[in-house]
């Protein structure tokens, strides 16, 4: 995890201090090119 953020090496270590990797399954997809509020569900 220190090889992608080497920036973490100088935070102060506190418990209140967590980094969370967020994976989304389902989204919504906005084109407003074909009409106002059209949206697609995109699954992960």
């Amino acid at each position: 995890m220190l090889e992608k953020f080497p920036f973490m090496i100088d935070m102060p270590v506190d418990n209140d201090n967590m980094l969370l990797k967020v994976e989304p399954v389902t989204a919504y997809y906005l084109d407003y090119k074909k009409v106002f509020g059209y949206r697609d569900m995109v699954s992960y």
